[in-house]
């Protein structure tokens, strides 16, 4: 008999699932031990009865934890109903929702088992893991801890739980906080399975984000024996194209930690290759190729190499790769100098800012007020105005966000040219989405407008109110009534 004052057990003892196995007449029994992993108390009683029993606290987060990763499956037995030996129950995940009491009795006798701890309740308490390990301290941690994940994750992997892994994986990433710098290093094979062992996209980028966490807390000595070696394994072995596509962001961080040139040589190497490479996976290289940038900005002698492969790709044939190459290029555009500049990088961004994929146009338009900041001097408005009068909405909608970082990053008399194309765009703009971009970038801008170009744009904004779009109206209302507050 169970005292454990809730109806959660209950229900699950009495559920369709059970019902089923014991109308089936399956034979045996499943002992499962049930540690707590905090004590056992004896229990007197007549003889001949039993005298331990598991006492189970509730509203402590680390007892429930424990008690989900050490039960454990020990052996099968026949059952015999009249059967003078005990059979330990399987109390699956406490949740703490109201389950108080304790054991007062062992049952003599049960049905075939029922495994009570579904991944639902398993991910309730893998929650809890970062507040176990803010509770537990670093050494504890990795001696008690860790170990337990590690076994969680060698099960998960082989039920193909990904939903628990890809939680799992987050919560690791929390750890570091909560350890010395030296004991973090125990958390890279754990996440290097994960990383290594599973298909799913997102569990692969959920390894990778909780290992970056990591890594930021490793030596440069750490780094080269534990992470490069991982790098490699995932590059070089067969796995599943996933675990390269995440192993491509472990290369950037890696390449800040290590000390080593010739290793800077090989990750770089690695990460050019995977962005280049024909017979690579496209989401491989698209992922390669979203680093670039970003290594540029930590690989000054590399640059000239880099920028050479980010021009090639900008021309590639797969559209998805031209549209990631936007970005890295931006990242790293601020390391040009004009000559590079003026011969190299121009052409591209016209490229860009023509290309037929839309995607490309809507990246590119996101980043032309950071391209102006940069390059003030030169002026993007014939391209900034023929991409906010593309026939895709979303490049208009992208293009029409930048505007007042755009125009206050511009020459003067550069304004001039984007104020008539503002008043045009206001009225003739026929996707309310974009109109309302418009009309919100609007009232940032007219603080920054000659008082005469300040003027027309009110009353073209004033005009809108008369209009049938209700949408536009209300916009337009609420700007003007900000304006005069």
């Amino acid at each position: 008999a169970l005292g454990l004052g809730a109806d959660d057990m209950a229900c699950q003892l009495e559920s369709p699932t059970v019902q089923q196995i014991a109308r089936t007449g399956q034979a045996g029994a499943m002992t499962v031990s049930i540690c707590t992993a905090w004590k056992q108390v004896p229990v007197s009683g007549a003889s001949g009865s039993p005298k331990i029993a598991a006492l189970v606290s509730s509203g402590i987060h680390s007892t429930t934890f424990f008690c989900v990763l050490t039960t454990r499956l020990l052996t099968t037995r026949p059952t015999r109903r009249n059967s003078n030996q005990p059979i330990q129950l399987s109390l699956g995940a406490l949740d703490g929702r109201g389950q108080q009491g304790k054991v007062i009795s062992i049952a003599k006798h049960t049905e075939p088992s029922l495994q009570l701890a579904s991944t639902h309740e398993k991910l309730r308490v893998v929650r809890t893991m970062s507040i176990i390990a803010e509770k537990l301290g670093s050494s504890k941690i990795k001696d008690t801890l860790v170990p337990k994940v590690d076994e969680l994750i060698t099960a998960s992997i082989n039920n193909g739980e990904d939903e628990l892994l890809l939680e799992i994986c987050q919560q690791l990433g929390n750890f570091p906080q909560h350890m010395e710098r030296n004991s973090c290093v125990c958390l890279v094979p754990l996440l290097g399975r994960v990383l290594s062992q599973v298909e799913e996209v997102v569990v692969g980028e959920a390894a990778a984000d909780a290992l970056i966490r990591v890594i930021a807390d490793l030596t440069a000595a750490q780094v080269d024996s534990i992470c490069l070696p991982l790098i490699k394994s995932v590059f070089e072995d067969d796995l599943f194209c996933s675990s390269r596509r995440a192993g491509c962001r472990l290369i950037v961080p890696c390449y800040c930690k290590t000390q080593s040139a010739d290793h800077k040589s090989e990750l770089k190497g690695r990460l050019l290759n995977a962005a280049s490479q024909e017979d690579e996976i496209l989401l491989v290289r698209e992922a390669a190729v979203c680093q670039l940038g970003q290594l540029a900005q930590q690989a000054a002698k590399d640059r000239p190499e880099i920028l050479t492969s980010l021009v090639a790709l900008s021309n590639d044939n797969h559209r998805d790769l031209r549209a990631a190459s936007v970005r890295s290029l931006m990242q790293m555009i601020q390391y040009c100098n004009e000559k590079d500049l003026e011969a190299i990088v121009m052409p591209v961004l016209e490229r860009y800012s023509e290309d037929a994929h839309r995607n490309t146009r809507q990246n590119f338009a996101s980043q032309l007020a950071e391209l102006q900041v940069a390059y003030n001097k030169i002026g993007k408005s014939p391209i900034f105005i023929r991409l906010w009068e593309d026939n895709e909405p979303e490049v208009r909608r992208a293009t029409a966000s930048n505007l007042a970082a755009f125009a206050e990053a511009s020459p003067k008399e550069l304004n001039g040219q984007l104020v008539p194309k503002l008043k045009e765009h206001l009225v003739n703009e026929h996707d309310e989405r974009v109109r309302r971009e418009i009309i919100a970038e609007t009232v940032k801008l007219l603080p920054k407008l000659r008082k005469e170009d300040a003027s027309e744009v009110v009353k073209t904004m004033v005009s809108l109110i008369t209009d049938s779009g209700s949408a536009a109206a209300k916009q337009a209302c609420l700007i003007i009534s900000k304006m005069c507050s």
